[in-house]
């Protein structure tokens, strides 16, 4: 992937977002929680670390979808220098209400809007989003696509929705101690444990995606929007929709914001947000 802009100018590090993944933010705690889609049968849990503009991978993990379950809930932060100390910070939203900004974070769908399912009474199933708790960094737009919404069923009706965000991430600005992602063993060696500074620039990718399965549903060529509807209770009679995706080419926003170019990325597998729902169902 080539290099994209950060929203921070030096981070130390930058984690990646992508795939089915579902965001719930706590502004009162400042905590931000990733939920992981584990009922996607055809979809894994891949976790890759890199140095900024190398190509090789300096840590690579794949989980298959019954691992996530067993290890959840995960945690990611940054640990004081020393290991001591409970892990302290804020996770913050760059402008999750102006999406004029292309990297804000109001450009990542939220299946709460008027567009989806504000009055839906939208509700999440227990034991299916695995948790991955986030305690630092800003999160934002990293890369925007062309969203079309289409009815799931019967008449298709499409209404564009405009650039919205195909990659979601975060950068971590600390310059010490260690960025950590464990899982809910705290007595097991973290997933990863990288050592901040100001000389170098780690990416962190986390991606739920598709695995290499014979499965004709492991096609990237499918839509894997609906798979979100495994996980979400609505109310009688509400319509499911599915996102198509097509490549920004870029055009210069007249708003004020970082540009972006988009990357396109195969499959179709966006992330989306629930604005009003702060917290995960317990992972128990």
């Amino acid at each position: 992937m080539t290099p994209l802009d950060t929203l921070l100018k030096q981070p130390s590090a930058t984690i990646y977002f992508d795939g089915l993944l579902v965001f719930c933010y706590d502004k009162h705690q400042k905590r931000l929680q990733v939920g992981i889609h584990t009922e996607a049968h055809f979809h894994a849990l891949t976790i890759k670390v890199k140095e900024r503009g190398q190509s090789t991978d300096l840590q690579s993990l794949r989980l298959e979808h019954e691992q996530v379950k067993e290890i959840a809930p995960f945690f990611l932060y940054v640990e004081h220098k020393g290991g001591s100390g409970a892990p302290s910070g804020a996770a913050t939203l760059y402008k999750p209400d102006d999406p004029r900004y292309r990297q804000a974070f109001a450009n990542v769908i939220d299946l709460q809007s008027e567009s989806f399912h504000k009055h839906d009474h939208l509700r999440i199933k227990p034991h299916i989003l695995a948790p991955l708790n986030i305690l630092n960094g800003e999160f934002y737009s990293a890369t925007l696509i062309e969203a079309t919404r289409m009815n799931l069923e019967g008449a298709s009706n499409p209404l564009n929705l405009g650039l919205l965000a195909k990659t979601v991430a975060a950068d971590i600005s600390n310059t010490d101690g260690n960025l950590i992602l464990r899982s809910n063993d705290h007595k097991a060696n973290p997933l990863i444990k990288l050592p901040l500074s100001d000389e170098k620039h780690y990416e962190v990718s986390i991606t739920n995606g598709p695995t290499d399965s014979n499965d004709p549903d492991a096609d990237p060529t499918h839509n894997h929007f609906s798979e979100y509807y495994n996980a979400f209770v609505l109310r009688d009679g509400a319509l499911k929709y599915m996102v198509e995706i097509e490549e920004d080419h870029g055009t210069t926003p007249p708003d004020p914001g970082a540009t972006i170019l988009s990357i396109p990325l195969d499959p179709p597998c966006m992330e989306v947000q629930l604005s009003g729902i702060s917290q995960l169902p317990d992972w128990t």
